[in-house]
C-alpha cells in the first residue's frame, strides 16, 4: 500500500523544533553541561554569545566573523557553533564538516544530534538514523525528538523500529497528532482491522468531524467504507433528530466524495442552530461541493470571533466567492495570530490575479513578508505580477534576491532574463 504521510516533508518541517528543544541553537549556553562536555572559557562564552545574537538578527556574516576572529582553543563547542552558522546560511556541506569535527572531538549526544540534523539536510538518512538511535533516550527525550526519529525510521522501512517508537510515543505523548497518524498508517499497511479501529477511534473521539480518520478506517478493508456509510445512513433514518449522527454522516459523505449529499446534510445541520465548530465544518462542506454562494451565506450567520480557524474559513469562502474586500479583512485578522501560512496568501493572490483584482499585489507582498527565507515560490508570482505591470526593475530585484536562495531555479532565471530584454 502507498504511504499516506510524507515523511521527508514532516522531518524537515520538524527539524527546527527538535533542534531548538535540544538547546542546540543556543550553542549549549542555556543548557546544563554534561561531564563529557568541553569547558567554556570566558572568551569562548563571549564569542558564542556574539554568534547567537548575530544569528537572531539574521546577520550571518557577523556570526561567521566572530568565530573566525576567536583566538582561543577551537574545541568541539566552537566547531558546533560554526556548523550551525553554516546551516543558517544554507551551506549544509560546510556545516557537515564542522559538525563532524565537533562530534569527533567530543561524541556527546548533543553534538551527535546536531550532526544528524545536518545529515538529514544532505539526505544522508542512514547515518542520521544511526546517530538518532545512538543518542536519543526514549524514556526522557522530548516529543519533537521522538517524532523526528520516528519519521526517519519510517523512511528507512524498519517496521519493528517504527512500531517500537510508536509504542513509546503513545505512552509518553498520547496527544501527539503525528504519532497517532503514524499509528493509523501502520494499522492500514498491516491490514490489521482491530488495530485500525482502536487507532481511529482514539482520533475520532477528539475530532469526530475530521474526514481523514473516516478515510483511514475505510482503507483498512475494501468493504468497510460502504459498511460504515450504510450504518450511518441507517442511524440517520432511525433518528433524524440526532445531530451528532448527522455530523458523522456529513464527514463520511465528504470522505467518500459525495459532495452533493454532504451539502444536503450540512443544510439540515445549519437549520438546527449548530455549534460553532459544526457550522464552520458545514461551510467547508459547501466549499468542497463548490456551492460558494451557500458557503458565503453560512459564514455570514456565524458570529465572528477571535480565533484563527474562523478567519481562515472566512477568507477561503470569500476568496472562492469573489468577495475580495471581505477576504482582505479576514486575511488581515489572520496576521495577528502566530505562524500564519504564506501558502494561503499565495493562493489568495493567485485567485485575485486571475480575477484582475487590485488586492493581488497586497496579498503577494504580505505573503512574501511571511516567507523571508523564500521557501515558497510566492516571490515568482510577485515577479510575474510586476512584469505584467511593466515594473521590470522591481521584478529584477525580487528575482535576484530569490535566486540567492535558489540559484538553479529555471523559472526564476527565465523571468530575470525577460526583465533584461
Amino acid at each position: 500500500m502507498k504511504r499516506n504521510v510524507d515523511m521527508t516533508c514532516f522531518f524537515k518541517c520538524n527539524v527546527l523544533a527538535f533542534w531548538c528543544s535540544c538547546g542546540l541553537y543556543v550553542f549549549l549556553l542555556c543548557t546544563s553541561v554534561s561531564a563529557a562536555m568541553p569547558s567554556i572559557s570566558p572568551e569562548l562564552g563571549k564569542t558564542l554569545e556574539q554568534v547567537q545574537l548575530a544569528l537572531e538578527a539574521r546577520d550571518w556574516k557577523s556570526a561567521e566573523t566572530a568565530l573566525e576572529t576567536f583566538n582561543g582553543d577551537r574545541n568541539a563547542l566552537w566547531y558546533n557553533a560554526l556548523g550551525q552558522v553554516y546551516l543558517a546560511q544554507g551551506r549544509p556541506v560546510d556545516a557537515e564538516a564542522a559538525l563532524r569535527e565537533a562530534y569527533q572531538r567530543n561524541p556527546d549526544s548533543q553534538f551527535g544530534l546536531a550532526l544528524a540534523v545536518c545529515l538529514v539536510e544532505l539526505e544522508q538518512s542512514d547515518e542520521a538514523l544511526q546517530l538518532f538511535g545512538r543518542h536519543i533516550d526514549l524514556s526522557s527525550c522530548d516529543q519533537a525528538a521522538l517524532e523526528s526519529y520516528l519519521s526517519l525510521a519510517s523512511q528507512s522501512g524498519d517496521p519493528r523500529l517504527v512500531q517500537e517508537l510508536i509504542r513509546w510515543g503513545l505512552m509518553r505523548f498520547p496527544a501527539s497528532r503525528y504519532i497517532r497518524e503514524m499509528d493509523i498508517q501502520q494499522a492500514v499497511e498491516a491490514e490489521d482491522q482491530a488495530a485500525l479501529v482502536r487507532a481511529t477511534d482514539a482520533m475520532l473521539l477528539q475530532e469526530p468531524l475530521e474526514v481523514k480518520w473516516w478515510q483511514s478506517r475505510a482503507a483498512g478493508s475494501e468493504n468497510n467504507g460502504n459498511l460504515q456509510m450504510a450504518r450511518l445512513e441507517a442511524a440517520v433514518l432511525a433518528d433524524p433528530e440526532d445531530m451528532n449522527v448527522r455530523r458523522m454522516h456529513l464527514s463520511a459523505q465528504l470522505a467518500a466524495g459525495h459532495f452533493e449529499e454532504a451539502v444536503a446534510q450540512a443544510k439540515i445541520l445549519m437549520e438546527n442552530s449548530p455549534d460553532r465548530k459544526t457550522a464552520l465544518y458545514c461551510v467547508q462542506a459547501a466549499i468542497m461541493g463548490e456551492d460558494f454562494e451557500t458557503a458565503r451565506e453560512w459564514v455570514g450567520k456565524i458570529e465572528p470571533s477571535d480565533d484563527a480557524a474562523y478567519w481562515r474559513v472566512a477568507a477561503v469562502t470569500y476568496i472562492r466567492s469573489g468577495t475580495f474586500d471581505r477576504a482582505d479583512e479576514a486575511l488581515s485578522r489572520m496576521l495577528r495570530y502566530p505562524e500564519p501560512d504564506a501558502v494561503l496568501w499565495r493562493w489568495a493572490a493567485r485567485n485575485a490575479m486571475d480575477a484582475e483584482s487590485s488586492f493581488a499585489e497586497k496579498w503577494l507582498l504580505q505573503g512574501m513578508t511571511l516567507d523571508p527565507e523564500y521557501r515558497t515560490p510566492i516571490a515568482l508570482d510577485y515577479a510575474h505580477w510586476l512584469i505584467r505591470e511593466a515594473r521590470m526593475k522591481e521584478a529584477a530585484e525580487v528575482l535576484k534576491t530569490y535566486l540567492e536562495k535558489h540559484p538553479a531555479d529555471p523559472t526564476a532565471q527565465a523571468l530575470l532574463k525577460l526583465t533584461e530584454d
